[in-house]
């Protein structure tokens, strides 16, 4: 699989701080299936983002299928995430008074990062299956909104 993302946001309003702002990002990434062995399904890929307000990040990913006999899958996976402030996160600023929010813009926030693995199992019979997965995910100036008091 070969596919490339593009997002350019720009704005020029009353509500943006600081004028005229813009963001650009361009996202290239690859995946691979291969079957090195019999009943093993490796699928490596990556995404490499790229703007000129944070540079350029690669993201690695590797999930692997194991057939361990028939009717049951063994499946992992680990990889890494990256996610920029988007432009409301990080220029917005505005009040809606009648549905009662105001979003506020952080021009100080930097981009996410992410380190995840899940590991898993299925059963499938005649008359069903059953799946069981754990995952976990670790974050990096994790970006997140929150209330605060009017």
């Amino acid at each position: 699989t070969l596919g490339t993302q593009l997002r350019r946001d720009a704005i020029v309003a009353e509500r943006v701080e600081g004028g005229p702002r813009e963001l650009t990002l361009v996202e290239p990434f690859v995946q691979l299936e291969v079957a090195p062995v019999s009943r093993l399904v490796l699928a490596p890929g990556v995404r490499v983002s790229h703007s000129a307000q944070w540079g350029t990040r690669t993201t690695p990913r590797l999930a692997a299928r194991y057939r361990a006999s028939e009717g049951v899958t063994l499946r992992a996976s680990v990889g890494d995430g990256f996610r920029v402030p988007d432009f409301k996160e990080l220029f917005m600023f505005f009040t809606n008074t009648n549905a009662g929010y105001a979003v506020l813009g952080n021009t100080a926030l930097r981009p996410e990062w992410s380190r995840n693995a899940s590991v898993g199992a299925e059963w499938s019979g005649r008359v069903g299956f059953v799946r069981g997965q754990l995952f976990g995910t670790r974050y990096r100036d994790f970006i997140e909104s929150r209330p605060v008091t009017r």
